[in-house]
């Protein structure tokens, strides 16, 4: 379990590296950005069966939870690759595996108020938003990938939270939970699974794209879009999708014409 955190640290970091890359304007930061996310998703995949393995005999319900955490993870970062590389049915299988795994978190969120008030309010109900900004952050990043109307107010949401969050550890860094002091940080550590890498990758996303909006840090460069259709996709607008597709369509159809010559 411990050597694929490490690699997906690494992953993680060249992820980074690539986007800081995209954003000199080289269009192969991108390409190496999806090509981490699918590693990522491969060692998610392996530690789906691993954890299945390992605790399917002491605690069965536990174990189930992080085989489909992690499984549905898995899948959810091999799609992002596989929409980048427009393979068919990605997009069904992409949504699919999102609004499973939100489902799955938005139950552990009530789970956790419920069950770990008793043990301390304040930091329960910190870890329960906690857990919602990470649905919002997820379904920013669903509606910001698929131009879906709504975007604005889903990033909204989910900014809001971050900052709100960000607000409630400057204030008070500890708190009391089963009779001891202890800071959110390590409390998010206590939770099941990866909610905690989940909360993380999708945040900075939200995080990037308000700096963008307030012409703080830049746009993810893509060689092959025209600029009228960048602005279409900076927008949100609905019809970004639709010529999108087609663009892509055109250049599918025009390279394999030219393998076939």
């Amino acid at each position: 379990m411990k050597p694929l955190k490490h690699i997906r640290y690494i992953l993680f970091a060249l992820m980074v590296i690539g986007c800081f890359t995209n954003f000199a304007q080289n269009e192969y930061g991108l390409k190496m950005y999806y090509h981490c996310c699918f590693l990522v998703g491969i060692t998610l995949l392996i530690d789906a069966f691993i954890s299945l393995s390992q605790n399917f005999k002491t605690n069965k319900l536990l174990a189930i939870y992080l085989f489909a955490e992690s499984f549905l993870l898995g899948i959810m970062f091999i799609a992002f690759e596989a929409k980048n590389l427009h393979w068919n049915y990605t997009g069904p299988v992409l949504l699919l595996s999102i609004a499973s795994i939100l489902l799955l978190y938005f139950l552990l969120a009530f789970r956790v108020l419920f069950k770990e008030l008793k043990y301390g309010k304040a930091i329960t109900i910190g870890i329960f938003f906690i857990i919602i900004n990470t649905l919002c952050a997820i379904g920013f990043y669903v509606f910001k990938t698929m131009h879906w109307p709504g975007t604005i107010i889903v990033l909204s949401t989910s900014a809001t939270l971050t900052a709100l969050q960000i607000l409630f550890f400057i204030i008070r860094r500890k708190y009391y939970y089963k009779g001891e002091k202890i800071n959110i940080i390590n409390r998010m550590r206590l939770l099941p699974g990866k909610l905690p890498m989940a909360y993380c990758y999708f945040t900075i996303f939200v995080v990037h794209f308000c700096l963008f909006i307030w012409g703080i840090a830049p746009n993810f460069y893509v060689l092959r879009i025209p600029p009228a259709m960048q602005k279409m996709n900076d927008d949100n607008n609905p019809k970004a999708q639709v010529f999108g597709q087609n663009m892509d369509t055109f250049i599918d159809n025009r390279q394999n014409a030219e393998e076939s010559k």
